[in-house]
């Protein structure tokens, strides 16, 4: 998310400096390597490092010293126990404070739980004698789609708000040099809210069409022609059924948006949660289902999976549902064999201790395929070919 950040500002004709606390990011951008980024991020930040627009380093007080504008994008996540992991976000307040100067802005991209930046975030903001007044502080949470077009991206209308009146103004005229429409919202809170409610909507819903795809299975009718042949009708919003849901932002949200909730509030919150967790668990039961209708045993059968990446067509292996599915089906004793075409070499053996196969090599005698990531490349598997 940084790096869209960073190259919205770039476009936008700002000096950036990108901070960060792993060198082998700031040295991916400053020695103009920056393999793991998107094609068009890599061509901006390349451009602009030449024209010396860009800059990056890991002294990020530094970075903050010299900057008016301080965007803070990093990970917020889940602990063991399934509860927010603020730590990075607080390790970045503390270090930004080390460098805050008066008139300067901090804008707060990442996802966060209600109260988040007025009770979390400011406190630690101030801790070294600046006060709001004499800086600002704003909540604008990011609505990237990975593998977005900035140009699409830009059309998207932002939310925004502060935790005055003065941060908000002045968030809203920055963000208005990046986005063709900003959504100015009554309170920081508010907006956290609303980023919460954005993700967990489609939580929702991915869980409602995963529970209409088991019982459709059961009575033998194509879920996938259902959602496609209902959502024809102007108000319902397709969503499809899948083998879990991962990737940074929709398992989260939800649980954000149910810290200090009673019992019997956000219930069907809960269950989406639990039902989509669930999904993996439910693709390897169909598995071991099918092998004992063939009277064979999954231990030592060799298991195919296609698309190891949490979203299709994008690289990135972290929280995806595959991880689920072939950790446990290899405890069975199973033989897998992994292809994932925009997935990386060293990450999937890094991952997995396996080695990403080529499509021919991955199916070559295998028992049983399973497609967890809808990859464009996989729309059209010839399937008489492949059996």
């Amino acid at each position: 998310v940084g790096t869209y950040i960073a190259a919205e500002f770039l476009k936008a004709g700002a000096q950036v400096i990108g901070a960060d606390i792993r060198p082998d990011v700031v040295e991916a951008i400053n020695n103009r390597n920056g393999g793991s980024f998107d094609p068009e991020i890599r061509e901006i930040f390349h451009n602009k490092l030449s024209e010396g627009k860009l800059t990056a380093t890991t002294d990020v007080a530094g970075a903050v010293a010299d900057s008016k504008v301080i965007c803070i994008s990093v990970p917020t996540l889940l602990d063991k126990d399934g509860k927010p992991d603020l730590s990075h976000l607080k390790f970045a307040a503390d270090t930004v404070s080390k460098g805050l100067n008066k008139h300067s802005i901090v804008m707060l991209y990442s996802t966060v739980s209600i109260g988040t930046t007025r009770n979390i975030l400011l406190p630690i903001l101030q801790q070294n004698g600046l006060t709001i007044g004499d800086f600002c502080l704003a909540f604008t949470p990011e609505r990237m789609n990975p593998g977005v077009t900035l140009d699409k991206l830009s059309k998207i209308p932002r939310v925004v708000s502060g935790i005055d009146a003065r941060s908000k103004n002045v968030a809203a005229m920055i963000i208005k040099t990046l986005a063709k429409e900003v959504v100015s919202v009554s309170s920081v809170e508010l907006a956290e809210a609303t980023k919460l409610f954005e993700n967990t909507f489609r939580d929702v819903n991915i869980a409602f069409v995963n529970e209409l795809a088991i019982y459709f299975n059961r009575l033998g009718l194509d879920a996938l022609e259902v959602v496609e042949a209902a959502s024809t009708k102007w108000n319902v919003v397709a969503h499809y059924p899948g083998a879990g849901v991962g990737g940074y932002c929709i398992p989260v949200s939800p649980r954000y948006l149910a810290i200090g909730s009673n019992p019997d509030e956000l219930r069907i919150v809960k269950v989406a949660r639990e039902i989509n967790d669930n999904m993996p668990n439910y693709v390897i039961n169909l598995v071991g289902t099918i092998f004992s209708q063939m009277d064979k045993s999954i231990q030592k059968a060799k298991i195919t999976v296609l698309g190891l990446a949490y979203k299709e067509n994008l690289s990135d292996l972290r929280w995806s549902p595959s991880i689920q599915i072939i950790e446990p089906l290899k405890a069975l004793g199973a033989n897998l064999s992994l292809h994932d075409p925009h997935a990386l070499n060293e990450d999937v053996n890094k991952m997995y201790g396996l080695y990403n196969l080529p499509l021919e090599e991955a199916l070559r005698d295998s028992d049983c395929m399973i497609v967890v990531t809808g990859h464009k490349e996989f729309k059209e598997l010839p399937f008489e070919k492949i059996k």
